[in-house]
């Protein structure tokens, strides 16, 4: 699933490349960054609570 994700994210990347200004295309490269960040913290909040049980 997750390079599912990356491929459909990368093939985005591309479409935006050639359709979207770069001022929105900055912003949705923020918003995946964030994804990815908080992706992150739910994998790690998951396996601390895992450990825990």
């Amino acid at each position: 699933m997750h390079g599912l994700m990356k491929a459909a994210l990368g093939k985005l990347s591309a479409m935006a490349k050639m359709y979207v200004p770069a001022d929105i295309q900055s912003a949705l490269l923020e918003y995946g960054a964030e994804i990815d960040r908080l992706r992150a913290e739910v994998i790690d909040l998951r396996s601390k609570i895992n450990e825990k049980e």
